[in-house]
């Protein structure tokens, strides 16, 4: 959708009048925050941000394992023939990924 708009003197700044319906449309509400970038050829490009803030991951610190802890746990692994894959539909699904 492509709009022709004017600037609007709002104190010593100018502003475009944004219509409702354009609003709406994009779901934006007084407080959604906006990214603004212009190009080399007069491009002006305003992009809504996600009003979602950006995923932080915690840093996690791994627990120590062991190698003796290792080798117990692969002594524990039970080892699935060909034979049971092709007739468990689920081991079959599981495996081949």
């Amino acid at each position: 959708m492509t709009l022709t708009v004017s600037l609007v003197k709002v104190g010593n700044s100018r502003a475009i009048i944004i219509p409702a319906k354009v609003l709406r449309k994009l779901n934006v509400k007084e407080d959604s925050k906006f990214e603004f970038s212009f190009g080399d050829d007069s491009t002006i490009l305003i992009r809504k941000k996600d009003d979602h803030p950006e995923l932080e991951f915690p840093a996690v610190e791994l627990p120590a394992v062991s190698n003796e802890e290792i080798r117990s746990f692969r002594e524990g692994l039970v080892p699935v023939t060909p034979e049971e894959i092709d007739n468990d539909e689920r081991l079959a699904y599981i495996l081949s990924k």
